[in-house]
């Protein structure tokens, strides 16, 4: 077994995806959004208006990297990237129980023997 993690979950934790490689497994996750749906854009853009915050789940494809895919990156390119994510991070925090899962311990044999067959 080996740690994977998402494409945004490495860079947060100072790695960057190595050019070229993809992804070792694909999941469907829940991820968490304060944003409105695009029915509710839709819909308040007939009338005239402009949508209102929809806090919500929803199910979002998620590709996932091992630790051979990646690469330390320094610390002067990685500020810009957790700097970005500082409102995502504030958003989750006031998001109800549920959480968005990034990372899984699988077993890369079992991953192969998937990809291979």
């Amino acid at each position: 077994p080996e740690a994977i993690h998402t494409y945004k979950e490495w860079q947060l934790l100072g790695f960057q995806v190595n050019k070229g490689e993809k992804a070792k497994a694909r999941f469907t996750i829940w991820n968490y959004t304060s944003k409105p749906s695009k029915k509710a854009k839709e819909e308040a853009e007939k009338e005239g208006k402009e949508a209102a915050a929809d806090p919500h789940y929803y199910m979002k494809e998620a590709c996932f990297f091992s630790q051979s895919q990646v690469s330390k990156i320094e610390r002067e390119k990685q500020l810009p990237a957790l700097i970005a994510e500082i409102p995502a991070i504030e958003t989750a925090a006031k998001a109800p129980e549920l959480e968005t899962v990034y990372s899984f311990m699988i077993d890369a044999d079992y991953i192969d023997s998937l990809t291979t067959a």
